[in-house]
């Protein structure tokens, strides 16, 4: 099976991709991997594995196309302005690029899931902070048996906690798992960032300076409830 996270950044659209990966995983071997193009997703897909399970944001039309017809699309979704706001304040750049890079992501899940909302997690909804919930769900759609002990596990692995210690354990991974950019550290197959986890709240917008609030509202009103 070949399952395609996609969501838009800091929707914890890694989480699910983690939580994807662990469920693939009771069911044989799993190939994982970032990708925006079929091309990058098909040198996946070829490694021979079981299952494939990729992240993206902003995926081309050919990549979404072959998860459509192969397997099946994981989306995350979050206040658009909500998921500006975190990047910068979590991985800084040009408020801008970042505004542009949240309308691509929106665009991307409208043109692939249109009524399928159930495939659609929200971020406001809070589905990472009840893993076993949310685990539950994701295992009846993808058709994995999930036996009581795997799912606690997992949940225990995918909670706040759990992830947490992930992310403090980075530094003692291989150097090839490492990619770092800065005073950032990313884990190439988990995709968790050194400083990834956040504060949860909604809003933060708001907190924008005044020029960013207003570029970042005008850019965004079509992808806002």
């Amino acid at each position: 099976m070949l399952v395609l996270s996609l969501g838009v950044p800091r929707s914890a659209s890694t989480w699910l991709y983690n939580a994807v990966y662990g469920l693939l995983a009771l069911d044989g071997n799993v190939a994982r991997g970032f990708a925006e193009t079929v091309g990058q997703a098909v040198a996946l897909r070829d490694r021979g594995a079981r299952h494939v399970v990729i992240q993206s944001h902003l995926p081309d039309a050919e990549l979404l196309a072959l998860a459509q017809s192969e397997g099946a699309i994981i989306a995350s979704i979050r206040d658009p302005r909500d998921s500006v706001a975190s990047m910068l304040l979590t991985f800084g750049g040009d408020p801008a690029q970042r505004t542009r890079e949240v309308c691509g992501a929106f665009a991307a899940i409208t043109r692939c899931i249109g009524d399928g909302r159930e495939l659609v997690w929200r971020y406001e909804d809070r589905f990472a902070d009840t893993p076993a919930s949310t685990l539950a769900v994701l295992a009846t759609q993808l058709r994995i048996n999930l036996s009581p002990s795997d799912l606690s596990l997992l949940a225990q692995s995918l909670s706040r906690d759990g992830v947490n210690a992930s992310i403090r354990a980075l530094e003692s991974s291989p150097p090839e798992f490492l990619r770092c950019n800065g005073a950032d550290v990313l884990h190439v197959q988990t995709h968790w960032h050194r400083n990834h986890l956040g504060d949860g709240r909604s809003g933060k917008w708001r907190n924008l300076d005044q020029a960013t609030r207003h570029s970042v509202e005008s850019a965004l009103a079509p992808f806002v409830d």
